[in-house]
C-alpha cells in the first residue's frame, strides 16, 4: 500500500502495481483532484474475485461523495472502468458496491454507466446473489437494464460518454446506498439503489480497473478524477 494524501492505495486481487498521484486542481474548480492508474480485471461483476486499483477513505455514517471523471484511457483500448466504490473490506471478495462509468475506447458493450454490487462474498451475477429486494427491475429507473443478481447497466445510445463532463455519486443514507451519474449538464439520474450492511466505518473511494474479465491483465488503465467532493474524512 502507499499513501496518496489523506487517501490509502490499495492494488486488489494482486494486478500490477499502479500508481495515485494527487493534482492541483485546476483555477475555478473546487474539490481534490487525482489522475489513478491501474491494472486488473473488474470489480464485482462477471468475477466473485475482484482486481483492480482502489484509492479509499474511510466515512463513518451517512454520506454522498461526488466525481467528475474528465478521462479514461485504456493503452489497449480494452473495456476500462472508473468508478465510485464502496468496501465492506478489502479483501478481493468482499461486499462491495459502486458506480461506474466506462471508456469510450471500448465500443463492444451497452452498459456503459453501471450501479454494480456485491450481496454475498465472492458474489457474481452468474453466480447468483439472490433477488433484488422487490424483484426483477427492482434496482432502478424503468429506462435501465436490470440483472436481479445485483448490477444494473444503462443503454449507451440513451445516456452517451461526454468526457469531461461524467459525473458520478453515491450516497449512503442509513443503510440504504445509491448510484447516480450526470452526463454533461442533465439531470443527475438514479441507476440504483440497495440496502446492504458494509458496516458502520465502510472504506469509500476511486476505482480502476483496465480489461473487464476477458482482457490482457498487463493492459493499464488510466482515470482523471476531478472536483471529488464529500470525503469528509480524508480531509
Amino acid at each position: 500500500m502507499t499513501a496518496a494524501a489523506c487517501f490509502t492505495s490499495v492494488d486488489i486481487g494482486s494486478p500490477l502495481p499502479g500508481k495515485t498521484t494527487e493534482i492541483t486542481p485546476a483555477p475555478g474548480t473546487s474539490g481534490l483532484a487525482y489522475d489513478v492508474e491501474g491494472y486488473g480485471r473488474m470489480f464485482g461483476l462477471h468475477l466473485g474475485s475482484d482486481q483492480g486499483r482502489f484509492v479509499y477513505t474511510r466515512i463513518k455514517g451517512d454520506f454522498e461523495v461526488t466525481a467528475r471523471v474528465q478521462s479514461i484511457h485504456n493503452d489497449q483500448a480494452a473495456y476500462a472502468e472508473a468508478g465510485l466504490m464502496v468496501r465492506k473490506d478489502l479483501a478481493p471478495t468482499s461486499l462491495m458496491l459502486g458506480q461506474f462509468v466506462a471508456s469510450n475506447e471500448y465500443h463492444g458493450a451497452a452498459d456503459q454507466y453501471a450501479f454494480i454490487i456485491r450481496r454475498v462474498p465472492a458474489g457474481s451475477i452468474e453466480k447468483g446473489n439472490g433477488p433484488g429486494p422487490l424483484g426483477q427491475g427492482s434496482w432502478g429507473n424503468d429506462d435501465f437494464t436490470y440483472f436481479p443478481s445485483g448490477y444494473v447497466a444503462d443503454d449507451a445510445s440513451k445516456h452517451p460518454r461526454p468526457f469531461p463532463g461524467v459525473w458520478i455519486r453515491v450516497r449512503r443514507q442509513g443503510g440504504e446506498y445509491s448510484g447516480m451519474f450526470k452526463a454533461g449538464d442533465a439531470a443527475w439520474r438514479t441507476l440504483g439503489k440497495i440496502t446492504l450492511d458494509l458496516g458502520p466505518e465502510p472504506y469509500v473511494g476511486m476505482a480502476v480497473s483496465a480489461n473487464h474479465h476477458g482482457g490482457d491483465v498487463n493492459t493499464r488503465a488510466i482515470v482523471q478524477y476531478r472536483e471529488l467532493a464529500g470525503f469528509s474524512a480524508a480531509g
